[in-house]
């Protein structure tokens, strides 16, 4: 099983983004995805593996959120359709899924007020990091072996609020 879990947010105005923090951005939450399946997908491939990758609703074409998002929405949309051209290519012998988490209470944020975003999705609440890892340990289980190529959401509503 490979759960590729990296993340970077790094938001800004278009005048703002400069070349390194585009760079940054795409390099931690897109190209380490593309070196580690290129490094793990023969043993992946011998074993009937597991690819999770973890994501963001920000990157769901439905959902636009918020005005400076430009660098990490774009580069957690690309990792989708990365993560959908995975499950095409390597089915069936490999499973690949992204899941896209919402808000959750993660080193991400700088600013641990959370307080701010009781109304950001239908639960009134960011998520626990155990929850979404109960989602990820379902994906990567047995339970979930007839699912590939799929994008779950785990947000309290937040994409439809």
């Amino acid at each position: 099983m490979l759960f590729n879990n990296a993340g970077c947010l790094k938001t800004g105005a278009l005048e703002e983004i400069t070349d390194e923090d585009w760079d940054i951005t795409y390099e931690t939450n897109l190209k380490s995805i593309l070196h580690l399946c290129q490094t793990f997908m023969p043993l992946l491939i011998k074993n009937q593996g597991v690819i999770l990758n973890n994501t963001s609703i920000n990157g769901l074409h439905s959902y636009i959120k918020g005005k400076r998002s430009y660098m990490y929405a774009t580069s957690k949309a690309a990792a989708i359709q990365f993560t959908k051209y995975l499950a095409k290519n390597y089915a069936p012998d490999v499973r690949v899924n992204a899941l896209c988490p919402g808000l959750t209470e993660t080193d991400l944020f700088t600013n641990r007020d959370f307080s701010r975003f009781s109304d950001a999705n239908l639960l009134e609440r960011m998520a626990k990091p155990e929850e979404i890892a109960r989602v990820a340990l379902f994906l990567c289980s047995d339970d979930a072996s007839f699912i590939t190529g799929s994008v779950i959401v785990a947000d309290g509503g937040e994409t439809i609020k």
